[in-house]
């Protein structure tokens, strides 16, 4: 009789955070519910300017809001039209389960995000992990020669479509890796991102976990 062994694999991925690349509370007027965080100056002569120190504010004869458009092009005016870039992420599930695996498998799990801004800069979106794939002591080996191959032990992801970067080709997880990208505003677009897992001889059975943190940035 042959003896099959077999390795139970759960992979937990939480959203965290938001990361806006700028702040409110700095240089911005504000009071009560309301806070204006481009500042504006203005005054009625046009050739006027005050110096203190090691600045001086140049006057201008007003300023009025509104968009100028020509072209690709778009001109807001005055503090009315400054707007903080949003950011929007989401995930069709939070855990991607690998599933039962043999030695002679390899085993698969997308989970896909959909991503969301108005940033002129565009988006990054990276990955941190608590740690390897792991079972106690025992750990899955992160992938090193971009191949996550059958018979060995390997562990990584890809991605797939979307904003993903590159693409991503069966890459080890380490913190920091950026997963998806964007030079400018989205809407809804989605990145499949899969995770690949194999086992080899030496693999001790056992249910393996760790967690991963994705954070969606601004680009400044």
């Amino acid at each position: 009789m042959i003896l099959k062994k077999i390795h139970q694999f759960i992979l937990v991925f939480i959203v965290l955070s938001l990361v806006l690349p700028f702040s409110v509370t700095q240089g911005s007027m504000s009071g009560g519910a309301y806070s204006i965080y481009a500042d504006t100056f203005s005054a009625t002569d046009d050739s006027a300017s005050s110096t203190g120190g090691t600045y001086t504010l140049r006057s201008n004869s007003g300023e009025t809001s509104g968009d100028l458009s020509g072209g690709t092009y778009t001109l807001k005016g005055g503090f009315q039209a400054m707007e903080q870039a949003s950011l929007s992420l989401s995930f069709n599930t939070t855990t991607a389960s690998l599933g039962t695996l043999s030695l002679l498998e390899l085993a698969s799990s997308t989970v896909s995000s959909t991503i969301s801004t108005d940033s002129s800069t565009g988006y990054s979106l990276t990955f941190d992990e608590d740690g390897n794939l792991r079972n106690g002591g025992a750990t899955i080996d992160d992938v090193l020669d971009g191949s996550v191959t059958v018979g060995f032990e390997e562990y990584g992801l890809q991605t797939i479509g979307g904003g993903g970067t590159s693409p991503l080709a069966n890459v080890a997880i380490v913190n920091g890796l950026e997963v998806a990208s964007s030079l400018g505003p989205v809407s809804g677009e989605e990145t499949g991102i899969q995770f690949l897992a194999t086992v080899g001889g030496a693999t001790l059975a056992g249910s393996y976990s760790h967690i991963i943190t994705a954070t969606l940035s601004a680009n400044p």
